[in-house]
């Protein structure tokens, strides 16, 4: 049986506010994904996946879960990585991104995948 491994990389973008400046914030972090190709699509290689979150308060948190089990958290006030690799089996499988502001506005986000069998 064949496995696919993705590698994702979550890159977020603090605000450029400094803490004399107040920032009126009522919208959830904007939360960009690259790098799969459409839910139609059959995945057969390695693939790696790009996040972009962005938020006028800076982005405080960053939740990776594959098929609903939560694959990790990212924390930080500035640019951070976070790196996932995890083998998936032949089918239909979902991403998600929960990105949560520094005011506690939160969005998230869902892409669909099929990985193929060898």
């Amino acid at each position: 049986m064949r496995h696919l491994a993705l590698l994702i990389t979550v890159l977020a973008v603090p605000a450029a506010a400094t803490a004399a400046t107040k920032i009126t914030d009522v919208k959830g972090p904007t939360v960009r994904i690259t790098g799969l190709p459409p839910a139609s699509s059959c995945q057969r290689h390695e693939r790696k996946i790009h996040f972009k979150v962005t938020d006028r308060s800076g982005v405080r948190r960053v939740d990776i879960f594959v098929d609903y089990v939560h694959a990790g958290r990212a924390r930080s006030s500035s640019m951070l990585n976070f790196d996932f690799s995890r083998k998936l089996r032949p089918g239909r499988h979902r991403l998600g991104v929960t990105a949560r502001d520094n005011v506690g506005n939160l969005t998230h986000k869902v892409v669909r995948f099929r990985v193929c069998g060898s």
